[in-house]
């Protein structure tokens, strides 16, 4: 859900909205990416990879905290055994 939103976001960076002339908006993406520079592109573009390696590394580490709770736990219930049994 997030890549979405975040890819909806680099589309609206490169698009250009414009209103009509009855009030309605349009959307002009080729025309607003061909009056772009390459140049012009590489900030948003960075941008967008950071967010993207930002997202990916909390996921990492929430996948990772995510098994140290689990040994944490593991290690607390065969603790609690070994007093039962004593």
């Amino acid at each position: 859900m997030r890549f979405i939103v975040f890819l909806l976001l680099a589309v609206a960076i490169a698009a250009e909205i414009e209103k009509t002339s009855n009030g309605g908006i349009s959307f002009s993406i080729t025309k607003n990416i061909s009056r772009f520079s390459i140049g012009s592109l590489i900030l948003p573009a960075v941008f967008f990879i950071l967010i993207i390696l930002i997202l990916f590394a909390r996921w990492k580490m929430d996948k990772i905290s995510a098994k140290w709770d689990q040994k944490r736990k593991q290690k607390q219930e065969l603790e609690a055994l070994a007093t039962e049994d004593v």
